[in-house]
């Protein structure tokens, strides 16, 4: 004898807290994903002050990714005063590693920040 089964859900009572699981899910992608971000940069390398600078701050539904706002490199020099040229210029040689755009480049592809974010989502829809 087949089953059936019947669900009611009452949209009203449930709806502030899937939204705010849903929310609190995002917010935990997100922050994966700025904080990959960070990790994964290409950023150019002379003494590492300027990756180790790196951070990723999350106040839902906004992150930040930035780079330079913190740190000093080995002779004391702050590294927001060379963040922004080693990010923008094209003529600067980094013989340690590293490239220009190096924020920019780890944050245009989107589609795997985005499943991040997704599979975050998906695991608190998926459990209910």
């Amino acid at each position: 004898m087949p089953r059936s089964w019947r669900l009611d859900w009452d949209w009203n009572s449930r709806y502030p807290y899937a939204q705010r699981r849903i929310e609190q899910a995002a917010e935990r992608g997100l922050k994966e994903a700025a904080d990959k971000a960070v990790s994964e940069a290409d950023v150019p390398v002379r003494s590492g002050a300027l990756k180790r600078s790196g951070r990723a701050d999350v106040a839902f539904p906004v992150a930040v990714v930035s780079f330079g706002a913190t740190g000093h490199s080995e002779r004391g020099r702050d590294t927001r005063h060379y963040a922004i040229p080693n990010h923008e210029s094209f003529r600067y040689k980094h013989p340690r590693g590293g490239t220009p755009k190096f924020l920019t480049r780890q944050l245009h592809p989107g589609t795997e920040l985005l499943e991040t974010i997704a599979r975050h989502i998906r695991r608190v829809v998926d459990r209910g």
